[in-house]
């Protein structure tokens, strides 16, 4: 009990600092804080949607409610998600002490290899990464299966057999790694079984476990080929899968023992590791195979473990190739429980007889402290997305995913100066990776270099067709090129594969309104506000549409939604100010005019809407021609000739009787709307013929 306390207890001492982690942009979004079926917590449609989805390319229902319930106990506040990761990876922990305790090793050697298996550095990322809860769910499942089958071994209970197959359900529809626990249980029949008879019901029973297994496999390969995670022999040849999985099993061995430059991503060498590498991993592999066979009598948990260790990397060794990293952090979690019961079946066989206890118990105590300072760093390199993915550039070469990360989170911050040179060089070393070119063009929309972004998001949608992002990102450029059919055409694409995403929907909306299927567009912009996130934008444009449609009154409440998050937003402060001119209160539409040019001063827009104001008021204080004349030549000097800025000054110049200019100003403005906005066309042309006729028209509205 107070050895399990103390696991427990060096564990948060480790993790604690998580609680002050951001959620990285890294998958996080996939998993949690961008899905709209976690987000909504554990209602009945959503619970149905995580038993039959393959989104983030796996079928693993459970991991799925576990982040629901998570929602539903902490909303998006990062502390509480990672505090509980933390308390299962103590579970884990716990299981592990009672496994190797159960297999036969001595206390003490049971909590040292489960001191080790808590503090390694290795750990991290499946502790620290929220993403990767599937990791913590599946080991403690399984472990767990692992313990009730040995106690079904011992008492030969249906029940206990009907828990562990439970249990390895469990844990394959949290994250489908041990699929080859059946091949486990097997060699428990070497050791530590060899000495209970019969065998042949447990070996009969153990074929359930096989099928289970197989189910899952099936149902992984489908859900990761359907996702395009799964790499063809194209992309990567047998003899590539080969030596990258002999030089990982390499890489595993020694950083279990000296982890160090370790990071969230390691890129497939596009050579791949050399001959002599591969060579190198096959040696190791094999001398310490040959070495644990002849030991197998003396020392038989040192061949249980090391073929525990090489038995469960094999579901992600590399020979069956999912997403682009030659090896990772969190794939050593389980498969380090056998490495370690292999090293402590050999310290208390071998080494406890020859160094004694004090020499042992002091190794363990520096080895465990040694462990947990690389590891605070470790856990650290998870704070925030920029100082995961700048470790990750620090410790590795050739990164082209820290790069696409770094870049893409510079460009959501607003940062592209920063993100232009990080994405250019993800596509330089990825030059077929539509992600990476996908996020290189989102990057160039930003900064306005619409053509080069066209080409890279057509070249993207080539390599990926069933990319959404893609699709999405090419309608904004057509948008922005004032090319909507085109436009409609690319986002309807992407609104098939994605309907969750708010700015796809609003620039649908924006699409059609801008070919006059203003209905159409309405119902897309409505679906745009209605999602989870941030929908500023959209109920900005959604409120825009309205007021054009003479609905001020329902564009008074999206304008309102958005100052109840930011009451200074300069947009909203405007429309909301549009709704009262349209309604005729001039005195709080001149306040909001007002506020508005507090938020940006000397910003044309705000002085053409003071200028409206003026110059449509008929009694002072608020009337003043003369006044409403200069904001407008104000504006206009500040602006360009936009055609907003030039209705501005003609209705000015008319309220001051000076129709000429009024009818030259407004013509100008009605050559550059006609055919592009037939609705703002029309009440140019009214106010235009009252202007003819040496009027003020107050009544047509902007």
């Amino acid at each position: 009990m107070k050895l399990g306390l103390l696991l427990v207890l060096v564990v948060f001492a480790l993790y604690a600092q998580t609680a002050r982690h951001e959620f990285v942009e890294y998958d996080t979004v996939v998993y949690l804080t961008r899905n709209e079926h976690v987000l909504g917590g554990l209602s009945l449609s959503n619970v149905g949607w995580a038993f039959t989805s393959f989104d983030a390319a796996n079928w693993h229902p459970l991991t799925w409610l576990s982040h629901m319930l998570d929602v539903e106990l902490f909303g998006l506040r990062p502390a509480g998600h990672m505090l509980e990761n933390a308390a299962w990876h103590a579970a884990n922990t716990l299981l592990v002490l009672a496994l190797f305790t159960r297999l036969g090793l001595a206390r003490a050697f049971a909590f040292g290899g489960a001191l080790l298996f808590a503090v390694h550095p290795l750990r991290a990322e499946s502790v620290a990464w929220i993403a990767e809860r599937k990791d913590l769910l599946a080991a403690f499942f399984g472990l767990a299966c692992l313990l009730a089958w040995l106690a079904y071994a011992r008492s030969r209970s249906g029940w206990t057999l009907a828990a562990a197959l439970a249990l390895h359900a469990c844990s394959l529809m949290s994250k489908p790694m041990l699929v080859t626990l059946p091949c486990l249980l097997l060699l428990f029949e070497f050791w530590p079984l060899c000495d209970l008879r019969p065998r042949a019901p447990r070996l009969f029973a153990v074929a359930g476990f096989g099928l289970l297994s197989l189910a899952s496999v099936v149902v992984t390969l489908l859900a990761q080929s359907s996702s395009g995670a799964l790499q063809g022999l194209e992309s990567m040849p047998v003899w590539l899968r080969i030596e990258t999985a002999l030089d990982s099993y390499a890489w595993y061995f020694a950083h279990s023992f000296w982890p160090a430059a370790l990071a969230f991503h390691y890129p497939i060498e596009h050579d791949g590791p050399g001959i002599a590498r591969a060579l190198l991993g096959a040696a190791l592999l094999a001398g310490t195979s040959l070495v644990a066979l002849r030991l197998r009598q003396r020392i038989p948990g040192l061949l249980l473990g090391w073929l525990w260790f090489l038995g469960t990397l094999v579901p992600v060794i590399g020979i069956v190739q999912v997403g682009r990293q030659a090896h990772a952090d969190r794939y050593s979690y389980l498969p380090s429980v056998g490495l370690l019961l292999a090293v402590f079946c050999v310290a208390e066989r071998e080494l406890l007889p020859r160094l004694g206890a004090r020499v042992l118990a002091a190794s363990l105590a520096l080895a465990a402290l040694a462990l947990a300072a690389l590891a605070w760093p470790q856990i650290g390199t998870w704070r925030d997305t920029e100082e995961l993915a700048r470790h990750a550039l620090a410790v590795t070469r050739d990164n082209n995913v820290a790069c696409e990360l770094l870049g893409v989170h510079y460009s959501n911050a607003g940062r592209n100066a920063e993100a232009l040179p990080l994405l250019r060089e993800a596509v330089r070393l990825s030059p077929n990776d539509p992600d990476a070119l996908a996020s290189l063009g989102g990057t160039l929309i930003r900064l306005g270099e619409n053509e080069e972004a066209e080409v890279l998001l057509l070249r993207s949608s080539r390599l990926g067709p069933d990319r959404w992002q893609c699709w999405s990102l090419l309608g904004g450029v057509y948008l922005a090129q004032q090319r909507p059919a085109q436009a409609l055409e690319a986002l309807d694409r992407a609104l098939a594969r994605e309907t969750d995403h708010i700015g796809t929907w609003m620039n649908h909306g924006l699409a059609l309104e801008a070919l006059g299927r203003n209905a159409q567009a309405l119902d897309s912009m409505q679906r745009a506000v209605a999602l989870r996130g941030d929908t500023r934008a959209a109920e900005l444009t959604l409120a825009r549409l309205l007021l054009r449609l003479d609905r001020p009154e329902e564009a008074r409440a999206h304008f309102r939604r958005v100052l109840e998050q930011d009451a200074a937003d300069f947009d909203a402060l405007r429309g909301l100010e549009r709704v009262e001119l349209a309604r005729g209160a001039l005195p709080e539409a001149w306040e909001l005019a007002q506020a508005a040019a507090r938020v940006r001063p000397e910003s044309a827009p705000a002085l053409a809407d003071m200028a409206w104001i003026r110059a449509l008021a008929r009694t002072a204080p608020l009337a003043d021609p003369r006044a409403a004349l200069e904001l407008a030549e104000r504006a206009l000097q500040s602006g360009s000739a936009q055609p907003a800025l030039l209705d501005a000054l003609a209705f000015a110049a008319a309220a001051n009787g000076d129709f000429a200019r009024a009818i030259a100003a407004a013509e100008r403005a009605l050559a550059s709307v006609r055919g592009a906005d037939p609705l703002w066309a029309a009440r140019l042309e009214k106010r235009i013929a009252a202007y003819r006729e040496q009027r003020v028209d107050r009544e047509t509205p902007r």
